[in-house]
């Protein structure tokens, strides 16, 4: 394995593996893919306790080069991710497997007046990464009818899809975390979508919220979620985000540009009867 990327290019490959702490631990594969036979990086994941799924497939685009192999490690992203910090940005960097170390080299150059290097330093962490004791998934591992999931037993099509503002999406967060609630109340109805952020009892504090969004497709849904919403807003880089929801489901949200897809399913929080 070996391909060669800025530092702020490795960072952003390394956030949108973690997703902020939730896969701390990461498979990554370079394979070639079957549709343009170039080769590309992937990461195709569960959530330690099955609660979330994470999809990255970053194309060739990404990076300055990138190696054809067949080639799977398992990485402490946190850590790696750590490391990575505190190399100056716009560093150009070396990534490569020897022995049981994943080995980033980069060079920083200082200039004298002229523009001539004057003196070189080599910065190289050699990161430890084993090999994946469990099968590598190469596709997700859930079914779509034209552009829009479908989940579970009940093969339920996801099919509300609308696009989402980012901007709009972290302000909400920040928002839960003024009223201390990890819970987000999304409705849609009669072309009108509002979140309302807060606990669920009547006594609790709460934020009605109504973003900035385009439907693309389907109409009202009513869906609560609890986990991981701060975590992939704080990931999510491109505006708007894609969203599939419908009532009581996993939602869908991703974005995707000619470098990457990179996606997130979360699931629904459903309220006991005490809640509702």
């Amino acid at each position: 394995m070996k391909f060669k990327l800025k530092q702020e290019k490795l960072q952003e490959l390394l956030e949108k593996l973690i997703v902020r702490d939730i896969f701390p631990s990461s498979i990554i594969t370079i394979s070639k893919d079957s549709k343009t036979d170039e080769p590309v990086l992937f990461s195709i994941q569960k959530e330690g306790h099955g609660r979330a799924f994470r999809y990255l497939k970053v194309n060739k685009d990404f990076f300055i080069e990138i190696e054809e192999c067949e080639e799977s490690i398992e990485v402490d992203v946190d850590r790696t991710l750590n490391v990575i910090k505190k190399i100056n940005p716009g560093t150009e960097l070396t990534i490569e497997t020897e022995g049981n170390k994943l080995v980033i080299t980069g060079e920083y150059k200082e200039l004298d007046k002229d523009g001539n290097v004057k003196s070189k330093r080599i910065v190289a962490p050699h990161i430890s990464y084993k090999e994946p004791n469990q099968d590598i998934l190469r596709e997700i591992p859930f079914k779509f009818d034209g552009n829009y999931p479908v989940i579970g037993k009940d093969k339920v099509k996801i099919d509300n899809h609308f696009l989402f503002n980012l901007e709009d999406m972290k302000e909400i967060t920040e928002f839960a975390g003024t009223v201390k609630t990890e819970y987000y109340q999304v409705t849609m109805e009669k072309d009108n979508l509002t979140i309302r952020v807060g606990d669920l009892h009547d006594f609790s504090d709460f934020v009605n919220y109504s973003p900035r969004y385009e439907m693309k497709n389907g109409g009202a849904f009513k869906l609560i979620l609890s986990y991981a919403v701060a975590e992939v807003a704080d990931t999510f880089r491109i505006s708007p985000i894609n969203c599939m929801m419908t009532t009581d489901t996993p939602a869908w949200l991703f974005e995707k540009t000619n470098e990457y897809l990179f996606g997130v399913l979360i699931p629904p929080y459903v309220p006991d009867e005490s809640e509702t």
